[in-house]
């Protein structure tokens, strides 16, 4: 049945079976000439303002509300954690026409088509497929033999055409880390049973370098001293469980530290902060210089002797995530 625009589009041309006409008997390079020129024309007539107004109306447009940083942040911690074999790559943002709606029986309705016989990249691991293929390929025709596996993962911006509930926060584009495997078949079920325990074990291994388990507070915050106490640094904490936000699978707990050194100790300790196995989201930096705490942090030991603790003082605001 179709749609209502689609009804009152051939309505106002006059030639109730377009589509027919257009998918039909066009080639696609020749309907994609076509295409170009209708929006080439189209273009011509465009305003600023407009622009404008399409781009604050258009929900496939907007910006994410993660930041970069956030992100790269993840996909550091994700590549740091891949088995060595495992090949990280730059995927194009588009893929072959039909590439979601012949490998993954999704409709082409709900993928954003491009004009010229391609479509914006909906999910990676499709795409994927295809270049593990390529890659699979050509070793199979230098050594018909081979059984060496293709491993490839891709951290990659996805958009999808079908409409989100908004109260649910989910977007028209989003970023996924994704991992795709191909290989000899070995019988039983051997290579696809290897494959999939591969990348499940990849995934746990990121969600607990993420979370930090809620009954290991105690090991978290000793943590944080140890390392301060390697920098001759004065240290205070608050973690302050009682504004903990619950998540659907975790909960996050805000971390103020407030810190009293050297510089070059301060340094030191952010470089040691960024190393610990636990994933923390920095919102806020703050170097200041003063003579004195202000009550805010205590002199401490260096582990060997008493060093004078420095009048650098850094505030650092950051999100933790438990489990």
């Amino acid at each position: 049945m179709k749609n209502k625009i689609l009804e009152k589009v051939l309505l106002k041309t006059g030639i109730p079976d377009l589509p027919e006409i257009l998918s039909g008997h066009l080639s696609p390079s020749e309907l994609q000439s076509l295409m170009l020129e209708v929006y080439n024309q189209q273009s011509g007539s465009i305003q600023i303002s407009k622009t404008y107004h399409d781009y604050l109306k258009n929900r496939f447009v907007h910006p994410s509300e993660i930041s970069q940083l956030d992100f790269l942040k993840f996909d550091l911690l994700a590549l740091s954690l891949l088995p060595e074999d495992f090949r990280s790559i730059e995927l194009s943002p588009l893929a072959p026409v039909g590439t979601c709606s012949t490998m993954g029986n999704v409709s082409q309705k709900r993928i954003i088509t491009t004009s010229r016989n391609t479509e914006v990249v909906a999910d990676s691991t499709n795409f994927l497929t295809l270049e593990c293929a390529r890659r699979r390929k050509a070793e199979l025709k230098s050594d018909p033999r081979s059984t060496s596996r293709i491993k490839l993962c891709s951290s990659h911006r996805l958009i999808r055409g079908q409409t989100f509930d908004p109260e649910k926060k989910f977007t028209a584009h989003f970023r996924i880390f994704s991992l795709c495997t191909a290989g000899r078949d070995e019988g039983h079920l051997k290579f696809e049973t290897d494959s999939l325990k591969e990348h499940i074990s990849v995934y746990l291994d990121i969600f607990e370098k993420i979370f930090i388990n809620s009954n290991r507070e105690l090991e978290f915050i000793t943590t944080l001293e140890g390392i301060a106490n390697e920098n001759n640094i004065a240290q205070k904490i608050n973690l302050d469980l009682s504004l903990a936000q619950n998540e659907q699978i975790y909960k996050k707990i805000p971390l103020d530290l407030n810190l009293r050194g050297e510089f070059k100790n301060l340094i030191e300790y952010l470089t040691d902060l960024e190393s610990l196995n636990y994933y923390l989201n920095i919102n806020l930096l703050e170097f200041s210089t003063t003579q004195s705490s202000g009550g805010v942090v205590l002199p401490v030991r260096s582990g060997k002797n008493e060093q004078p603790i420095g009048n650098v003082n850094l505030r650092i605001l950051a999100d933790t995530y438990w489990q």
